[in-house]
């Protein structure tokens, strides 16, 4: 989009703007104090080192990005992305991708290998966004990480906050698999196979009706809502959210936390109702 771009923000002006703005992404509401990062701490990263990037369309804020300096075991420099948002009506232009990149650029310059942040497994956008378009890979999978009360973010409300931990290494030192464009083509390989049986019932929803923990295959496929803010979102779903939840939790724990698979890639396919997600689980390979 050649009309938005991406600024540091650095005065306490802007630091204000960044507040308005994520009140109008993420408005108040019951069983909550809030979603938002408050004027002190945006402040406070300003002068820490800290990237605090926003995006613009013109002079108007439309979209943010919250990131620290932190240390792994090893020493070595790393970003954290504590929260990024854009508001409702930019979300489809590609507006969180560029300030993904801006961050990336910036994490580079100042020495950093990798940027990190957590994101809800179930949510396709965000993983088409994070592992797929930006390459992150998955290792982690954190159970309830920010409790129920806002649910990590208010489209959560109500239900466990499950989250992958998302590593995107900017070093380059992480390599996706070579892996055949469509999913169909993927399972058709004797070292992959799909862990989840998934139909769609009499509302029009995806039920996710059987999964195989024991799959001894070194590539897997884990098929995944294809719109879980619209399955939330229907009137009669009855619990179909939470169903998601838990099985999915238990898949991800069984091969990530338990058997040592990680995330390399996410496929979405189709559009509308039609759509189906899946994620590709396989072994990482990094660069010394």
């Amino acid at each position: 989009m050649n009309d938005i771009h991406i600024k540091k923000l650095q005065t306490l002006e802007d630091a204000e703007a960044c507040e308005d703005l994520q009140v109008a992404i993420w408005p108040s509401h019951p069983n909550s104090a809030g979603f938002s990062i408050p004027i002190h701490m945006l402040v406070a990263q300003m002068e820490l080192g800290g990237t605090i990037l926003g995006a613009f369309e013109g002079r108007k804020m439309i979209g943010f990005l919250y990131t620290s300096q932190e240390r792994d075991e090893q020493g070595r420099l790393y970003h954290y992305s504590w929260l990024a948002g854009v508001l409702p009506e930019y979300r489809h232009k590609k507006v969180m991708q560029q300030l993904k990149y801006a961050n990336a650029e910036i994490a580079r310059q100042q020495g950093a290998y990798k940027i990190v942040w957590t994101y809800d497994p179930l949510q396709g956008a965000n993983a088409n966004l994070n592992v797929h378009k930006l390459g992150g890979v998955v290792r982690r999978y954190y159970v309830n990480r920010y409790g129920e009360r806002a649910g990590g973010s208010p489209q959560n409300t109500g239900m466990p906050s499950d989250r992958f931990l998302l590593e995107w290494f900017v070093d380059g030192s992480f390599t996706r698999p070579d892996l055949p464009p469509s999913v169909a083509d993927l399972l058709s390989r004797d070292d992959c196979a799909l862990v989840t049986r998934v139909e769609v019932d009499g509302r029009g929803l995806p039920v996710l009706r059987d999964f195989d923990l024991d799959l001894p295959h070194p590539l897997l496929v884990v098929e995944t809502p294809g719109d879980f803010p619209g399955l939330r979102a229907h009137p009669q779903q009855n619990g179909l959210d939470l169903d998601w939840r838990l099985k999915t939790r238990d898949i991800f724990l069984t091969y990530i936390t338990g058997k040592g698979y990680v995330v390399v890639d996410f496929r979405s396919e189709g559009r509308g109702p039609a759509r189906r997600n899946f994620y590709v689980l396989g072994s990482a390979r990094f660069s010394s």
